[in-house]
């Protein structure tokens, strides 16, 4: 997987969608169908609050605004300092 402990000072809290893509492709389509995990952590070294994301498909979290973060109604737009992605193995 790929993994960011901290994506620095120019791009800190400044995620409002997030994408990946299939790195294994053959005339367009994804070789590989097992499931993609995205985990956006709050802070750096993956500390503070964390929300993940779950895919079979290829593609993005287009919109961060429609995931809240807490209870104050703040969402994980402009929010996410580390990451972390990994493809899950179904077999």
């Amino acid at each position: 997987g790929a993994r960011n402990p901290n994506v620095g000072s120019s791009e800190n809290d400044s995620y409002s969608s997030f994408s990946y893509e299939c790195l294994y492709k053959v005339l367009g389509t994804c070789l590989f169908s097992s499931e993609v995990r995205v985990i956006l952590h709050e802070n750096d070294n993956y500390n503070g609050g964390a929300i993940q994301f779950s895919s079979y498909t290829q593609g993005n979290i287009p919109n961060l605004t429609n995931y809240k973060n807490n209870i104050f109604l703040k969402t994980w737009n402009d929010r996410a300092t580390s990451y972390q992605c990994y493809i899950i193995d179904n077999i």
